[in-house]
C-alpha cells in the first residue's frame, strides 16, 4: 500500500512541475511573447530582433513577416517606457510590395504616413536587412526632418487597391512625407513627433488640427490632435 501512495505523490509533484515549466515557457520562453516581443503576432516568420539606440535609452525593435501576407515585411517599435524618455512613440513600419512595386508606410496612433522611398527597394533587400540586424545594437541617428502632405489621386487610388495598407491604417487618414516644408504660409499650430524605421530616425511636424474622423475624432480634439 505506501509503494502506491508514494508513486501516486512522485505522480504528482512531476505534473505540478511540468505545468510550472510549461507556463514559464508560455509567457517568455521559446515561441512565447517574452521570447518574441509585444507586437508580433505568433504566426510571425523570419523574426528578427535588434536595439535601436535613441539618444540616451536604447528601444527594442522587431521585423517579421507574416505568412499570410507573403508580400510584405513589417518591423515594429517596442519599449514605450525608453521611446517616450525620448520623445518618441511606438510606430509599425509597413514595407509593402504587392504586384511588383513598393510602398512603404508608417502607423502611429492616429495616423497612417506614406514614406519617400527608391522604387527599386525590393522585398528580399528588406529581409536580409532586417536579418543583418537580429541582435545588434542600432547606433542613434540624426532624426530626417519630414512634413504632412496631401496625398495625390493616383497615390490615393494605389493604397486603396492594396488590402495590406487598408488593413494596417484602417479608419486612421493616410498622409504623405516630405523633406520640403510647406510653401505655403500657415496659421495652424503643429506639434512634433519622433518615430523609427527599419533604417532612420524621422522628426514629423504634424499640423495639430488635421485629425482623422472615426472613432477618435471626438477624443482627439479634446486632446488637441496629440497622438
Amino acid at each position: 500500500m505506501w509503494k502506491i501512495v508514494l508513486i501516486t505523490l512522485l505522480v504528482g509533484v512531476c505534473v505540478s512541475e511540468a505545468r510550472r515549466g510549461g507556463n514559464r515557457r508560455g509567457g517568455g520562453g521559446r515561441g512565447g511573447r517574452g521570447a518574441r516581443g509585444r507586437g508580433v503576432p505568433p504566426t510571425a516568420e523570419n523574426v528578427s530582433m535588434w536595439n535601436r539606440t535613441l539618444v540616451a535609452e536604447v528601444a527594442k525593435e522587431m521585423g517579421f513577416t507574416l505568412p499570410e501576407n507573403a508580400e510584405q515585411v513589417y518591423v515594429v517599435s517596442g519599449n514605450k517606457r525608453q521611446l517616450k524618455k525620448e520623445n518618441y512613440i511606438k510606430s509599425k513600419t509597413l514595407y509593402d510590395f504587392t504586384g511588383g512595386s513598393s510602398k512603404v508606410l508608417v502607423k502611429v496612433k492616429k495616423w497612417c504616413f506614406l514614406l519617400n522611398k527608391p522604387e527599386d527597394l525590393t522585398r528580399e533587400g528588406v529581409l536580409q536587412e532586417v536579418a543583418s540586424f537580429n541582435g545588434q545594437t542600432r547606433a542613434a541617428t540624426t532624426p530626417v526632418q519630414m512634413y504632412v502632405t496631401e496625398l495625390d489621386a493616383a497615390q490615393t487610388t494605389e493604397l486603396q487597391g492594396r488590402e495590406t495598407v487598408t488593413t494596417m491604417c484602417g479608419s486612421k487618414p493616410i498622409r504623405a512625407l516630405s523633406t520640403s516644408a510647406p510653401t505655403a504660409a500657415s496659421t495652424d499650430a503643429t506639434k512634433t513627433i519622433l518615430v523609427t524605421t527599419l533604417d532612420e530616425q524621422i522628426s514629423i511636424t504634424v499640423p495639430m488640427n488635421r485629425r482623422g474622423r472615426g472613432r477618435q475624432g471626438k477624443r482627439g480634439n479634446r486632446r488637441n490632435g496629440q497622438n
